[in-house]
């Protein structure tokens, strides 16, 4: 979801980037699309749990008028994947009293809940849809597209045809597309508005509350409830593991080794980490970075040496190559 202050040319480039993303490494957006979906998922069980049906009985005891019409508050209150993919692109919008609106995603969302600074939002799953951009027709299509030509790909291969490397390519990536899409099937598209929830305390009350000292309260990189949720990986955590330091320090080769290695981290250092502020917390020891640049290198290369094989083979094809599946053969009867 853009940003207050992002415009459309913001947005059209960052379409345009992952667009080329997709289409160099397609895995990416199949793994980014895995990853939310169980992040979502694991949002609707939390919503969904013990602690929050506790609040959701006490607020059907408060108002029981609402609460024996046709069952309708707990079907509006079950928190649905929609909800949470909406939840965690930015839509909803925290407003406290002393804090303009500020984005918060589905964790910080129910740390809110849980501790009763805010209600579970009451968001009907048809306004959502009313701001999705793709709706379920749409998809629908785009699946029976790509179905078509991975049967026709099939068809060539049974009937012995020749089939390009080209198509081969495209059933690749019609396999990711079809992966991706399944697991957004309830993710939002295009969405612009973000739904502003307005609370009765200030963040400072959030702080106290947390236990967050008070010379670490302006420390934040995205927005003030950057501490809920924040989980780094351990295996990140440090240049170089205590052991590995020890042992690298009993031996001349090695110490040599150790200082080169620092020389390049240093060297290295807007590359391991480009947030914004610099966090210590979110720098990339080599020891990750290095394994997963070289690894993307080799993956991007395979990947333009397959372009430009399927660009090159284009200039010597079979007759078969143009040769059009005869589904008559599968089908005598449509002939």
């Amino acid at each position: 979801m853009p940003g207050n202050k992002e415009g459309k040319c913001i947005v059209l480039w960052r379409k345009f980037a992952l667009t080329g993303l997709g289409v160099l490494c397609p895995e990416i957006m199949t793994t980014t699309a895995v990853g939310q979906w169980v992040r979502a998922r694991k949002c609707v069980q939390a919503f969904n749990s013990v602690k929050l049906e506790q609040e959701l009985a006490k607020r059907r005891t408060s108002q029981p008028e609402e609460a024996t019409e046709k069952s309708s508050v707990d079907k509006k209150e079950v928190w649905t994947m929609e909800m949470a993919f909406f939840a965690d692109m930015g839509g909803f919008r925290l407003r406290t009293t002393d804090q303009d609106s500020f984005p918060v995603d589905a964790t910080q969302l129910y740390y809110l809940v849980e501790r009763g600074y805010v209600k579970l939002p009451i968001y009907k799953p048809r306004l959502i849809d009313d701001k999705n951009k793709v709706d379920v027709l749409l998809r629908t299509i785009i699946i029976c597209q790509i179905s078509w030509f991975l049967i026709g790909v099939i068809g060539r291969w049974v009937q012995r045809l020749f089939v390009t490397t080209a198509e081969l390519t495209t059933v690749s990536f019609i396999l990711c597309s079809a992966v991706t899409t399944g697991f957004w099937w309830h993710k939002p598209a295009d969405v612009v508005m973000a739904e502003i929830i307005d609370v009765d305390v200030d963040t400072t009350t959030i702080f106290d509350d947390a236990g967050i000292a008070p010379h670490k309260r302006d420390d934040w990189r995205m927005t003030p409830l950057d501490f809920v949720g924040r989980e780094e990986w351990w295996w990140s955590r440090g240049p170089i593991s205590g052991v590995g330091r020890s042992r690298i320090s009993n031996f001349n080769i090695y110490r040599r080794i150790a200082k080169a290695f620092k020389k390049l981290d240093k060297a290295m250092n807007g590359v391991r980490n480009n947030s914004p502020d610099r966090d210590k917390d979110l720098t990339v020891p080599l020891r990750v970075l290095l394994p997963v640049y070289l690894v993307g290198f080799f993956y991007c290369s395979c990947r333009t040496y397959i372009m430009i094989a399927d660009i090159i083979e284009l200039r010597s094809l079979p007759p078969s190559a143009y040769e059009s599946v005869k589904w008559e053969k599968f089908w005598p009867h449509l002939g």
